[in-house]
């Protein structure tokens, strides 16, 4: 049985994003990348990549449906800007609102969230304020990654993306190992 692999979204090139970039390409996981700023979404710079996509978030999101971002089993938002990522936020739960589907990365792409608490709580108010559902936003996962305590962008990048190998292989981490099941 062939399972496909995970498909990850980079939204923001900058240090994280080139961190998971490299440990998805140890891992031969296809994964794309956007940003705003060319220098760090280039060829160049992920050459592995299977899209390099440089342009506003609103030009990219204009171009995107609920189908297309199918073709992503996670959406990472890593941008340098919070701006940026509130943009890409609310365009992509707007997307999928209304549409029924969990974003679990089957019926829609998981979505994950760099940041503080307090960045999320600012994200949550104005996901609100235009109208995205309250079900939805608990959907999204924020902060990203298991809590390994990671701080730097290698660190993170490993918590990020075993918590996408344990989503995509039905794993609770919680769980006990053979070794500890009775």
């Amino acid at each position: 049985v062939m399972i496909p692999m995970p498909h990850v979204f980079i939204m923001g090139g900058g240090h994280c994003g080139e961190a998971i970039a490299r440990l998805l390409d140890q891992m031969a996981w296809p994964y794309s990348i956007h940003d705003t700023r060319e220098e760090f979404s280039s060829e160049q710079l992920y050459p592995r990549a299977v899209q390099c996509i440089t342009s506003t978030v609103a030009d990219l999101m204009s171009s995107e449906t609920e189908k297309t971002l199918n073709r992503f089993s996670d959406i990472l938002l890593l941008g340098h800007d919070w701006a940026e990522d509130q943009e890409r936020l609310l365009s992509l739960l707007s997307i999928f609102t209304g549409a029924g589907h969990q974003l679990d990365g089957g019926q829609a792409p998981r979505v994950g969230v760099i940041g503080s608490r307090s960045k999320w709580q600012s994200f949550e108010q104005e996901a609100l304020r235009e109208g995205i559902p309250q079900h939805l936003l608990d959907q999204v996962l924020c902060p990203i990654g298991m809590n390994i305590g990671a701080e730097s962008p290698e660190e993170i990048a490993v918590a990020v993306v075993a918590q996408i190998l344990s989503a995509h292989k039905g794993v609770r981490p919680e769980q006990p190992t053979w070794r500890q099941s009775s």
